[in-house]
């Protein structure tokens, strides 16, 4: 048997202010005279050279930056699937060193090619072992 909607096992609920954020509030509220009073004291000691209180608001207030990603078209599709994993990777560290490619974007090419050259790898070596066994199996 469930509650009903509207309904609660608990008609006085929790006590209002009793969540761990209202007791942070009250308690910096103490310490600081208000629940401002701690950014104002940091906000104080950036503005008077504390660079560990200038960096904590700045990385509470300002979001860091993140790369941007553009499509960039460094090659079209037919020419891009007819080289080989070495020409591709060169392709791009062309295209980074020239600044058409940003360089994380170009990192991460980059290794999604060696994961991709991997793969091919061991589906080969996997294709030539099997074909190993079934020449020793007919021999056999």
């Amino acid at each position: 048997m469930g509650w009903k909607k509207g309904e609660t096992g608990n008609s006085n609920g929790r006590p209002a202010g009793s969540g761990k954020a209202q007791i942070v509030r009250r308690i910096i509220a103490d310490v600081f005279g208000s629940e401002d009073g701690a950014i104002k004291t940091v906000a104080e000691l950036a503005k008077g050279g504390d660079l560990q209180a200038c960096s904590l608001l700045l990385s509470k207030t300002i979001p860091p930056l993140r790369s941007s990603h553009e499509a960039v078209t460094l090659i079209d599709v037919e020419a891009l699937q007819a080289m080989t994993a070495s020409q591709r990777a060169a392709l791009i560290n062309e295209a980074a060193i020239t600044g058409r490619l940003p360089a994380d974007i170009a990192l991460l090419l980059l290794d999604g090619i060696e994961r991709e050259y991997r793969i091919v790898e061991n589906t080969e070596l996997l294709e030539r072992l099997e074909q190993l066994e079934i020449k020793a199996n007919q021999k056999g």
